[in-house]
């Protein structure tokens, strides 16, 4: 079997942007490192990932300038939606802010289209927080 491939998800955020701007998705690009041309930076309606069963995903934030940190608070799957994930997301122990999980196995059935969402704050301010709504879509299996 072929490894799968890891998923990175890279949340820029423009600090100053989102300080002057209360619509959260004007200040903040979400991009994978799979090269689907489906995303737009500045186009939240395409924040979204396409995954296969059990890839690891790892999402990162940074800050446009270069200067300002971001820090992912929490990721967590919308009310009503699919869980895509074998467990819940969770930050990794490292030190780099980065969090982590596994796609879930779908089988050879069906896709599972998932909206979720990211909870972040910047330069350290915890009493700010911001939410962030991109899609993770888990491929189903393909007969071998």
């Amino acid at each position: 079997m072929d490894k799968l491939p890891e998923v990175t998800i890279t949340m820029t955020v423009d600090v100053n942007s989102l300080e002057s701007d209360p619509v959260v998705k004007n200040s903040v690009n979400i991009l994978d490192n799979l090269n689907d041309r489906d995303d737009v930076p500045g186009d939240s309606s395409t924040f979204d990932t396409v995954a296969d069963s059990h890839s690891k995903i790892y999402w990162k934030a940074q800050s446009m300038n270069g200067v300002d940190t971001i820090h992912i608070d929490l990721i967590y799957i919308n009310k009503g939606q699919p869980d895509p994930f074998q467990d819940p997301p969770g930050e990794l122990v490292d030190g780099s802010g980065e969090w982590f999980a596994i796609a879930k196995d779908v089988g050879y059935y069906q896709d599972i289209d998932s909206e979720y969402s990211i909870r972040f704050y910047v330069n350290g301010n915890h009493k700010k927080k911001y939410t962030i709504d991109p899609k993770l879509q888990i491929r189903k299996k393909l007969n071998s």
